[in-house]
């Protein structure tokens, strides 16, 4: 399971220590070493794609704790948002028109 989410300019710094501290309000006793924190964009080191990050959490988590930690992270005065990514859509084969 994916959660993208958005750090405020200048906060980027604190993202992991951040994240695993909102999942473990939001899971308590989840243990630490399953959260995963990403760059979407690794390298990029200004604009807003810099800012850009994903948490992986197992996917054996059910529908209500992933809700649980959505709120948690929404909640971070440092994030701007926070949310499962939209499922990926096949693209059109423009010939098939």
């Amino acid at each position: 399971m994916q959660i993208i989410f958005k750090v405020k300019e200048g906060r980027a710094g604190e993202v992991e220590e951040l994240v695993t501290k909102s999942i473990s309000k939001a899971l308590p006793g989840f243990p630490a070493n399953d959260v995963t924190v990403r760059q979407v964009f690794p390298g990029v080191t200004t604009g807003q794609r810099s800012r850009l990050f994903t948490v992986d959490l197992p996917d054996r988590l059910p529908d209500q704790k992933i809700d649980e930690v959505i709120e948690s992270l929404r909640n971070e005065d440092a994030l701007e948002y926070a949310e499962v990514p939209a499922p990926k859509q096949p693209m059109e084969d423009s010939a098939a028109r």
